[in-house]
This record gives C-alpha cells, sequence and structure tokens, in this order.
C-alpha cells in the first residue's frame, strides 16, 4: 500500500524500497527479517489482517477500468494494479 499511497500522491515510489534495486532484493528481505524476527506472532497477524483489509478496501474503490488501466500507477511497469496485487 505503501507504493500506492506515494503514487497517488503525484510522485513515484522507489521500488523495492528506498536505496534498494531489484538486484539487492536478498539484502532487503535480510534486513526485514532481522528488523522483524521478535515480534511476536499476534502482533504481527495483526499487523498483516489490517494490510491485507487495506488492499482488498483498496480494491473496492477500483472501477473496472481504473483495476485494468495499465497506467494508473507508475510502478507497474504499464501493467494493470492487478498483476502486482
Amino acid at each position: 500500500m505503501q507504493w500506492i499511497s506515494i503514487s497517488e500522491q503525484g510522485a513515484i515510489p522507489e521500488t523495492p524500497a528506498p536505496g534498494y534495486t531489484w538486484e539487492q532484493i536478498h539484502q532487503l528481505n535480510e534486513e526485514s527479517y532481522q528488523q522483524y524476527k521478535d515480534v511476536k506472532y499476534q502482533y504481527a497477524l495483526r499487523q498483516f489482517r489490517k494490510s491485507y483489509l487495506d488492499i482488498i478496501n483498496y480494491i473496492n474503490k477500483l472501477d473496472e477500468e481504473e483495476l485494468n488501466n495499465p497506467k494508473l500507477h507508475p510502478f507497474t511497469n504499464r501493467q494493470p494494479i492487478w498483476v502486482d496485487i
């Protein structure tokens, strides 16, 4: 949802994350693991459910044309948003 929020503000999000390239995804994953490895299960589950509902709510607000528009968000590389979701 962060990429979508940034895109809706008129900016282009840095993907996969600020300061990283897709070639560095393994490094980003390792850093994310180290950051969150001690998070309690119930907290992680609540965060997951919130993220899931945020995405579902976003999708439900889109009409058919927006859902299939390859130019809706610049980070989708000219693909409809549903491909990335």
